[in-house]
């Protein structure tokens, strides 16, 4: 009878119980339950790297804001004066 090659890299392949540092279960729900706190730490990562990105960009508009008002006030300097008339 023919061996089956495991779909998983060849580390593992020669230690089907450890995947992530840690065994699998015989028992499918255990499994299932390790991989939706995979999947939903996943989540909460990339949901605080959003966050982080949505704190630079708004940091970086309300800078860009600062400059544009500070600009506006200062401009009155640098307009051409009006010939007369």
């Amino acid at each position: 009878m023919p061996v089956e090659r495991s779909a998983r890299p060849t580390a593992f392949a020669d230690d089907p119980a450890a995947i992530d540092g840690a065994p699998w279960s015989s028992d499918p729900d255990t499994d299932h339950a390790r991989v939706r706190a995979a999947c939903s730490s996943e989540r909460h990562e990339r949901r605080a790297l959003e966050l982080a990105r949505q704190t630079c960009v708004k940091s970086a508009l309300e800078d860009l804001r600062t400059v544009a008002t500070e600009l506006d006030a200062d401009a009155w300097m640098y307009r051409p004066s009006r010939p007369p008339g």
